[in-house]
């Protein structure tokens, strides 16, 4: 497990990076540092991995470790899972009215609620993209922009509306009627067509004790951030895992913002089609999670090019198993290696 950027996590120092490319650089020299020290693992097989904005490092670093001339290490594939890594609109914006709708009865969603999360979605044209994402692909998939701008998750300050600058005194943060979800979806503090992050309001607002990694928790399973912070936070934890006095947080949003403005080229373009010609890319996604969500995935693979071929020619059906549970679906095209895990 590596903390990084530096200032995430238990990571030290005060040198924080500038943008996605100076991250790349960091943990390149790093992994450089770490196989000097320890050699003996050199020629071992290596796996990069991770989730949410790792979707973004991740890719990007393994590029970097392929095309290295100083760095040759025995990089054999890497994993991303409920991860940024492609259009930030197609992830979020795009796919969030679906996601609300399909999970509508375990987020107690009323029905004029959702009518004006549709309304918006066709307004802002996003209908007519998700028409597009079929199995197989039948061309390239037109989606807009990122219409949030630097919203992309966001930290939720306080729980009363507060205006997100001086011209801005009516910015709607805590959407309590359908009405209000309609205007605040629209509204310039929000980037204008922001269903992903109204809905999360939204969400926020409805369930005191609200999980968006896994939409089943709920206030008697005290399974919120604050559990896992205070353990952390322990001091014979610390000690045991050897990590200096720095009190750890989930989220360093002074670096997060640092290196969404500007959005760093999506991986999905041209990273990974590239990084697929030379190991294989494994990626996973939880249907509970409503971050990052797995309709989002699927539009994002079916709109990449793999191995000179775009996208899947049919959806992940074939059962993933779990101790005879089954667990969710998958599915992989042995002709172009590649692989894709749902989890429900």
């Amino acid at each position: 497990m590596v903390d990084q950027p530096v200032g995430t996590g238990f990571s030290v120092g005060n040198d924080i990076a500038n943008d996605n490319a100076e991250v790349t650089a960091d943990f390149v020299a790093y992994l450089g540092a770490f196989y000097e020290q320890f050699p003996g693992l050199k020629d071992k097989k290596t796996y990069l991995m991770s989730e949410s904005w790792g979707g973004i490092y991740v890719p990007y670093m393994a590029d970097a470790i392929l095309n290295s001339n100083r760095l040759s290490i025995n990089l054999k594939g890497i994993a991303i899972g409920n991860a940024f890594f492609s259009n930030p609109s197609g992830m979020n914006d795009v796919v969030y009215t679906s996601y609300l709708r399909d999970h509508a009865r375990t987020l107690q969603i009323p029905s004029d609620y959702l009518d004006e999360f549709k309304a918006a979605d066709k307004q802002c044209g996003f209908d007519k993209v998700l028409h597009q994402l079929t199995y197989p692909p039948t061309g390239k998939i037109s989606i807009p922009g990122n219409p949030e701008q630097g919203n992309i998750k966001r930290k939720r300050d306080n729980t009363t509306d507060s205006p997100n600058g001086p011209d801005e005194p009516d910015c709607i943060r805590n959407p309590r009627s359908p009405a209000d979800v309609y205007k605040a979806i629209f509204q310039p503090c929000h980037g204008g067509c922001a269903t992903y992050s109204i809905g999360l309001d939204y969400l926020y607002v409805k369930f005191p004790c609200f999980n968006a990694y896994n939409i089943d928790y709920t206030c008697d399973d005290g399974l919120d951030e604050s559990s896992f912070l205070k353990y952390l936070n322990r001091p014979e934890v610390k000690t045991a895992i050897h990590v200096t006095n720095k009190p750890f947080a989930t989220c360093n949003y002074t670096v997060l913002q640092q290196l969404i403005d500007p959005y760093p080229p999506p991986p999905a373009y041209e990273i990974i089609p590239r990084i697929l010609t030379k190991i294989p890319v494994h990626l996973y996604s939880g249907e509970r999670d409503a971050l990052l969500v797995t309709l989002g995935t699927e539009l994002a693979i079916q709109n990449m090019t793999w191995n000179g071929r775009q996208g899947f020619s049919a959806r992940a059906t074939k059962n993933f198993m779990y101790n005879e549970y089954t667990a969710g679906t998958w599915t992989r095209e042995v002709i172009f290696p590649r692989s894709m895990v749902k989890i429900t």
